[in-house]
């Protein structure tokens, strides 16, 4: 799955001039872990909720998502059957 638009736009909003590599670092880790198919807009959101708008955890968080996904999922409090809720609310702040 790509980067959805939302995300995107949230991630532009946390991470500034940074943003176009957040994109591409996130994207180019999504295929390199788990294949051309990718993942959910849930995984990837984990990582820029954790992240915080910070580049060193950003980096931190994608090495947690090669590690254990789920691991990144419980940290970004998105591991409950609300996840989507949370995500939404997420990217409309």
């Amino acid at each position: 799955m790509a980067i959805t638009e939302r995300l995107a736009a949230k991630i532009l909003r946390e991470f500034g001039s940074d943003a176009e590599t957040v994109c591409s670092m996130l994207g180019d880790s999504e295929v390199r872990i788990f294949g051309p198919g990718g993942v959910s807009e849930r995984i990837l959101a984990a990582v820029i909720i954790v992240s915080g708008g910070d580049v060193d955890r950003f980096l931190q968080a994608l090495r947690l998502m090669e590690v254990d996904w789920r691991d990144l999922l419980w940290d970004a409090d998105l591991e409950g059957d609300d996840w989507l809720e949370r995500v939404d609310a997420y990217c409309r702040s």
